[in-house]
C-alpha cells in the first residue's frame, strides 16, 4: 500500500511539473517533464505483467505507446504552432483509445446508451469550441 501512494504521489508530481513546464515559454523544460507521467504509468503497466494475459499486456502496451507518441506529437505542435502535428498527435491517441476499448471489450464492459450520450455531449463541445475559434482544425481531427 506504501509503494502504491509512492507511485501516485510521484505521477501526481510529475503531472504537475508537466502541466507547469508547459505554460512556460522553454522547450527543454516541456520536453523533460512531458513524458514522465506516460514513464510512471508505463513502469506500473509493467510491473502487472504478470496477472495479465499476453493479449492484453500488448493491448495495455499499445496505449502506452501510442499515448506516449500522442504526447510528443502533442508538444511539438504546441511549439512549432503548425497544425500537422495535431492531427498527428490525435491520430495516435485514436490508437491508444482502440487498444483502451477493445481491452475494455474483451473484460466483458459494453456501451449503454445514456452513457453514450453523456460523452457525446462533452465531444460536441469541444467540436464547437474548435469550430468557433480554429474550424481549420475540424477536418484534421475528423480523419
Amino acid at each position: 500500500m506504501r509503494a502504491e501512494r509512492g507511485v501516485v504521489a510521484a505521477y501526481v508530481a510529475a503531472s504537475a511539473a508537466a502541466t507547469v513546464s508547459g505554460a512556460l515559454p522553454r522547450r527543454r523544460i516541456a520536453g523533460i517533464t512531458k513524458p514522465l507521467p506516460i514513464a510512471i504509468l508505463a513502469g506500473v503497466a509493467a510491473r502487472g505483467r504478470h496477472r495479465r494475459s499476453g493479449a492484453d499486456n500488448l493491448l495495455l502496451a499499445g496505449v502506452v505507446g501510442f499515448s506516449a507518441a500522442g504526447d510528443r506529437a502533442m508538444l511539438l505542435e504546441e511549439f512549432s504552432g503548425r497544425d500537422r502535428w495535431l492531427g498527428i498527435g490525435a491520430s495516435l491517441f485514436a490508437g491508444a483509445q482502440s487498444c483502451y476499448i477493445t481491452t475494455m471489450y474483451r473484460r466483458g464492459a459494453r456501451p449503454r446508451p445514456r452513457h453514450l450520450v453523456i460523452r457525446s455531449a462533452v465531444l460536441a463541445e469541444s467540436s464547437l469550441v474548435l469550430a468557433r475559434h480554429r474550424p481549420a482544425l475540424l477536418p484534421v481531427l475528423s480523419r
